[in-house]
């Protein structure tokens, strides 16, 4: 294997992975959802939901959702139905 392609999958292995609620919640709002929606079809409360998209932020290192979506679908932890 090339060294620059094993260096690149030894940062991605490094990075932090989303939980399985996590890539829920970002699934969701690629599909445009907004919070009070997410939490209602999740049961969760509107209050957990921001955090999981701050957890997700930080995970991903983006500061907005369109770029959380994007980082997904190039990662290919989501996918466009």
């Amino acid at each position: 294997m090339p060294p620059g392609v094993r260096a690149r999958l030894d940062q991605r292995a490094a990075q932090p992975t989303l939980t399985p609620r996590e890539i829920q919640v970002l699934q969701l709002v690629s599909q445009g959802k907004r919070n009070k929606e997410i939490a209602a079809i999740l049961g969760l409360s509107e209050d957990t939901v921001p955090v999981h998209v701050k957890n997700i932020f930080a995970k991903l290192r983006v500061n907005e959702r369109t770029a959380a979506v994007n980082v997904a679908l190039r990662r290919g932890i989501i996918h466009i139905e």
